[in-house]
């Protein structure tokens, strides 16, 4: 869109284990983008702890901070020969809060998450279940079906999401998302990722590819395609 420029995303993370039932994951990530004349910058920090319940069951308990600075530049002639420029800044704080328990057994998993987001005073609240199964065969081929629905002091709302993946050969895994509905504020992957953007996702589908190329090395690949909304 020639109004809004590339947007950039970085995140480093690191993961501690603390024993064999708990485990830190943190990370701290940047984004930004141009749209019209308002420069945006958004930092943010993620902390999730996964604590092993017994051997079926699993609690995860996250926090993500967002930091949003919205810098608006604008210029105006005052005279023939003079210009002058005005810089608006905004800062936009959110703070999501988010919980999951899950039960994995044999080849079935389940899973029920609920997360609250409070940003630019704007309370939104997602409640979701998740399911999955393993199938029989070398292949190895995983299916999960995700839902959602979010409340917000504008609307109700219902977002579906399904995945598959599959072992295409011995070490390389290969999944594919197709997910439906209005992503406005949506946390997704245990809350480490929020759709706060202003031009609202509509629709998203994609495919990921894992190369496990040694036991602590893997390489990770995505394609995706976004309809969104300006």
């Amino acid at each position: 869109n020639p109004t809004r420029s590339n947007p950039g995303y970085y995140r480093i993370g690191i993961n501690s284990q603390f024993g064999y039932r708990l485990n830190l994951y943190q990370a701290f990530s940047t984004y930004s983008q141009r749209i019209d004349s308002a420069g945006i910058s958004q930092n943010e920090y993620f902390a999730l702890v996964n604590y092993s319940l017994n051997s079926h069951v699993s609690l995860d308990i996250g926090y993500h901070y967002i930091g949003t600075s919205v810098t608006d530049t604008s210029t105006y002639r005052i005279s023939k020969m003079k210009k002058e420029t005005v810089i608006n800044s905004t800062f936009y704080p959110g703070d999501l809060f988010y919980t999951k328990l899950s039960y994995r057994k044999n080849r079935f998993d389940i899973g029920l998450s609920a997360s609250l987001l409070k940003y630019n005073n704007i309370l939104t609240q997602q409640y979701g279940i998740q399911a999955g199964v393993v199938l029989p065969g070398t292949l190895n081929i995983y299916l999960k079906s995700s839902l959602y629905g979010m409340l917000d002091p504008t609307k109700r709302r219902l977002i579906f999401s399904q995945s598959v993946g599959a072992f295409l050969f011995r070490k390389v895994w290969a999944e594919g998302e197709i997910t439906f509905g209005n992503l406005k504020n949506y946390a997704e992957t245990n809350g480490m990722y929020v759709y706060n953007s202003n031009d609202v996702t509509t629709f998203r589908t994609g495919l990921s590819l894992f190369w496990y190329v040694t036991k602590k090395i893997t390489l990770f690949g995505n394609y995706s395609f976004n309809r969104k909304e300006y």
